[in-house]
């Protein structure tokens, strides 16, 4: 994995500007449009900070520009990508956003600090995308010994999550052994239903000029003992829904299997 750059969002507004792009998957046009009546000074900070950064480097002619490689290469893969991971994970009161862009073998990871940068890494593979978005999301790194599935459709777990939020966790267990589950595992999705030490969805998105054309959600609850539980349509939303026993290392393949299972079979 590269090291992490900053960008200010005027950077990224100055070279999404050439590229005729308002926004960004995951992120939309909000971070990168200048304030009414400032868009002169907006862009212009922008290709100042880019210039300072060396990120716009000086063209063959006098007084012509052009991007540097690494900037045009960045630009291209967030302005179309082929397939974008939106990560959000929920802890206690706050909200955290990570994405990781993909096109071709170019795959960038984008998050934003509390001071309003962004920050860009570069990952190597694609499965290491997927390995930061599943750590990101809260799963555990403990390893699934013994994996539990259960499927059913997506009210039953609504309500199994509403009981146990209600505290009626007993109904919940009582309904997830009649599903298949042992009482060990229906008590920690019991758990991790009621009160969540993390909660997330890895959003997969299959996209073409900038939009997602397809998405393939994967929602992680982790308990307070450390034990996460992943749910997800294995087929289309009106299907049934899967629940599982998940780690980082589990649902990182999980997903690596739901890319090539598509891309090999597009939908």
């Amino acid at each position: 994995m590269a090291a992490a750059h900053s960008y200010h969002p005027a950077e990224l507004a100055y070279l999404f500007s050439y590229l005729r792009v308002k926004g960004i998957i995951g992120w939309g046009p909000e971070p990168f449009t200048p304030p009414p009546g400032r868009e002169d000074a907006f862009y212009g900070d922008g290709r100042d900070r880019l210039l300072r950064n060396q990120r716009i480097l000086q063209g063959k002619q006098p007084g012509r520009h052009r991007f540097a490689d690494a900037t045009a290469q960045l630009g291209a893969t967030l302005s179309d990508p082929q397939i974008v991971f939106v990560t959000h994970r929920r802890e206690q009161d706050a909200a955290h956003v990570l994405t990781h862009h993909v096109a071709g073998e170019h795959v960038v990871e984008m998050s934003r600090g509390t001071d309003g940068m962004f920050q860009v890494v570069e990952y190597p593979t694609l499965a290491g995308a997927a390995g930061a978005a599943a750590a990101f999301v809260g799963a555990t790194d403990q390893p699934v010994q013994t994996p539990v599935r259960i499927e059913a459709n997506a009210k039953v777990f609504a309500r199994m999550k509403e009981l146990a939020r209600e505290g009626k966790a007993q109904l919940a267990v009582a309904a997830l052994t009649q599903l298949g589950a042992d009482e060990a595992a229906a008590r920690s999705v019991a758990s991790a239903f009621g009160r969540p030490a993390a909660s997330g969805v890895v959003s997969v998105m299959y996209c073409s000029g900038n939009v997602a054309q397809d998405v393939e959600p994967y929602a992680v609850l982790t308990s307070s003992a450390d034990e996460s539980w992943l749910t997800f349509p294995p087929a289309t939303a009106d299907g049934p829904v899967v629940l599982e026993q998940t780690s980082v290392g589990a649902l990182t393949a999980r997903i690596l299997v739901g890319v090539s299972a598509k891309l090999v079979m597009p939908l």
